[in-house]
């Protein structure tokens, strides 16, 4: 005969914090890592950016003053339930919205140069490795 005899903790508030703090900092370092590739796809150019392709910046009036305003403006923010990444709606938010989605504007028909898509798309592998061991 064989005796057995275990003891159950249940501790859901530690659990439930752990999951907050992980899912907390996997949005963090993803809105981060999109953020960063979306900024090292944008390059500057006299030329627009090939349709199809990530935006080009024209040069600005101090030497590259319009790349650096175009990266500044690239901003994240996370929390607890998600991530949103997105240009400065103060700055370019317009522009880069007729880019991205190729739309009209002033009846000028804008090709689509996505630049936050593709950025998500590249880090999408990356993602799943590092979330698989978040919370502990």
């Amino acid at each position: 005969m064989i005796g057995l005899q275990t003891k159950l903790t249940a501790t859901p508030k530690r659990v439930d914090t752990a999951v907050k703090k992980g899912a907390f900092n996997s949005f963090s370092h993803a809105a981060a890592s999109i953020r960063k590739s979306a900024r090292d796809s944008i390059v500057e150019s006299d030329k627009p950016g090939p349709p199809g392709g990530p935006i080009h910046s024209k040069p600005g009036p101090r030497g590259g003053a319009g790349l650096a305003k175009q990266k500044r403006s690239l901003l994240f923010h996370a929390d607890k339930d998600g991530a949103v990444i997105g240009f400065m709606a103060s700055t370019l938010d317009q522009s880069m919205e007729t880019h991205e989605h190729g739309l009209t504007r002033g009846g000028v028909k804008f090709p689509k140069r996505p630049t936050m898509q593709p950025a998500l798309e590249r880090s999408l592998a990356r993602f799943h490795r590092e979330w698989e061991g978040a919370i502990r």
